[in-house]
């Protein structure tokens, strides 16, 4: 699950070669095509796939429609915290209004 950290040396950035277990290969496989799931989930459980898969940050960037930092953010957090990591982050401020009374 955690990444072997290898970059390459060539043109463009190479996605960091991550490896995941095949529960979580089948969980993010499973949110990558869900429409219950949140967008943000799917949209980076397709992200996360594509780098496991050995693409190229530009390539996964394309295909998912979205920016080669964005790709590597999620990558990231996917390597360090696994699929927790493709959660949102707790924001500061005042917090839920339920949090509130």
């Amino acid at each position: 699950m955690i990444s072997d950290l290898i970059y390459s040396s060539g043109m463009g950035r190479n996605a960091v070669r991550i490896t995941c277990g095949e529960e979580d290969r089948l969980t993010m496989e499973k949110w990558a095509v869900s429409r219950t799931e949140p967008r943000q989930r799917v949209e980076r459980a397709r992200m996360v796939l594509g780098c496991v898969n050995g693409a190229r940050v530009q390539e996964v960037a394309h295909d998912c429609a979205t920016r080669p930092n964005t790709v590597m953010k999620w990558r990231d957090r996917y390597a360090r915290l696994g699929l927790k990591g493709l959660d949102d982050a707790v924001r500061p401020g005042y917090g839920s209004k339920t949090d509130l009374r």
